[in-house]
């Protein structure tokens, strides 16, 4: 039994790390998705709200639930609107900011007591979740923006306040022509970048200890 737990072990980790690649080849594409088409984005979201309000109304006319969890997710769902305001670009600085993920986490909060205490099978629990709580905060991560000017470690912070007064004042001071890129996808670049650099310095090294070897 020892080579069948190995081998059991083995592969159930190997799973993990496809899958994990897999994540983040599609957050990668769906940043780009954003990044081309912005203001259809915006409407995708706007619409998702929409309806996740409406299933809380349902859910408190057909199922009876909770109206304090209920209500703490349509005042989270009804405050994701006002990021919208300058969308893509949102600044992480904001009061409206914080008070979102203040009603993110409080949102969890309220919801997972509820089925702590009621025989839910995971797979339930994860589709209510990921409808209910998970689905328009996703989407407005993937969608969060940053100027080509503002990347890591350049001083400025993503989305923050300068960002959003470019780009009000984008067709006044001739930026109206200046691409977004979507956060995700800036940071992976910069990864990608910081690899990059990295290589030349790694090479010799494995160079010197594959002589050694031989």
């Amino acid at each position: 039994m020892l080579a069948s737990d190995l081998v059991v072990y083995l592969g159930g980790y190997t799973f993990l790390v496809f899958l994990a690649l897999c994540l983040a080849t599609g957050l990668y594409y769906l940043a780009e998705l954003v990044e081309e088409y912005a203001s259809v984005t915006k409407k995708v979201i706007t619409h998702c709200i929409q309806g996740v309000l409406g299933i809380h109304v349902l859910l408190l006319i057909f199922d009876e639930m909770p109206v304090s969890c209920l209500v703490t997710g349509i005042a989270a769902h009804c405050m994701y609107f006002t990021l919208l305001k300058h969308f893509p670009y949102i600044a992480l600085t904001s009061p409206q900011f914080f008070l979102c993920c203040a009603l993110l986490v409080a949102n969890h909060v309220m919801w997972l007591p509820y089925f702590a205490t009621r025989h839910y099978d995971v797979e339930y629990i994860m589709g209510f979740f990921l409808i209910t709580v998970w689905l328009v905060p996703f989407g407005i991560f993937i969608a969060l923006a940053a100027n080509e000017s503002v990347l890591p470690l350049s001083g400025g912070g993503f989305g923050s306040s300068t960002d959003i007064s470019n780009y009000d004042d984008a067709p006044s001071s001739g930026q109206k022509g200046r691409k977004s890129r979507s956060l995700v996808v800036t940071l992976m670049d910069c990864l990608k970048r910081k690899g990059d650099g990295a290589l030349p310095f790694i090479k010799p090294y494995l160079g010197a200890q594959k002589e050694r070897l031989l």
